[in-house]
């Protein structure tokens, strides 16, 4: 009968383990997910990559001061808001290169702030002692819901 109870217990603590080494693993990737996925498309920005348009909530985007979601809501026809789209991230691409922005400039990216509600990522840009933010809601489907400067 010990030698039962020492196996059922055996049991419980290995079942113990691989739930915390699973709960570990799942909070590292957590935040790993949503600085990639920012990196990802703020790449996509610069480098004008239309692909990365699914990766973004253009209605609920605020970026740089602007309410593109306002804009983009007032679109009436699926052409006018692909055209849209194309035209953000294409000016996006060309404003960024405009003030000789580097993208390997961009560095300590990061989790700066995660409620219920939202996700921020940052990004400090090196040798113009700014930051970027990216918003991002802290549950269902992840997509970028604003690119701003911090203040």
């Amino acid at each position: 009968m010990a030698a039962d109870q020492t196996k059922a217990l055996e049991l419980k603590y290995a079942a113990v383990m691989i739930l915390i080494v699973i709960a570990v693993v799942g909070l590292f990737r957590m935040g790993r997910d949503e600085v990639s996925l920012c990196r990802e498309v703020f790449r996509g920005l610069v480098e004008g990559k239309a692909s990365v348009q699914r990766h973004i909530d253009w209605d609920h985007l605020q970026a740089m001061g602007v309410d593109v979601a306002a804009t983009y809501g007032s679109m009436t026809t699926a052409q006018a808001r692909a055209k849209y789209r194309r035209l953000f991230i294409e000016h996006f691409s060309k404003g960024f290169r405009s003030t000789d922005g580097e993208l390997k400039g961009f560095v300590n990216w990061r989790i700066e702030a995660n409620t219920p509600q939202q996700i921020v990522v940052a990004a400090d840009y090196k040798g113009r002692e700014k930051t970027l933010l990216f918003s991002l809601p802290a549950s269902g489907t992840k997509k970028i819901t604003g690119i701003q400067w911090a203040q």
